[in-house]
C-alpha cells in the first residue's frame, strides 16, 4: 500500500503544480499582479483552494 499511497500522492502533486502553472499564467498574460502567502495544509486542500482561485480570476478578469 505505502507505493499505491505515493503514486497518489505524486498524481495529486502534479495536478496542484498544473493548476498553480495555469492560473500564473492568466495572470501573466492579464499582466496582474499577484502574491502568494505560504501556507500549510493538505493537497487536497491546497487544489481546492487553487481551483477556487483560478475560477474567482476568470470571473474577475471577464468582468473587467
Amino acid at each position: 500500500m505505502p507505493a499505491f499511497t505515493a503514486a497518489i500522492e505524486a498524481h495529486q502533486r502534479r495536478i496542484t503544480e498544473a493548476i498553480l502553472e495555469h492560473a500564473l499564467e492568466i495572470c501573466r498574460e492579464k499582466k496582474v499582479t499577484f502574491s502568494f502567502l505560504v501556507m500549510s495544509c493538505q493537497l487536497h486542500e491546497l487544489r481546492s483552494r487553487l481551483i477556487r482561485f483560478a475560477i474567482l480570476l476568470r470571473i474577475t478578469l471577464m468582468l473587467r
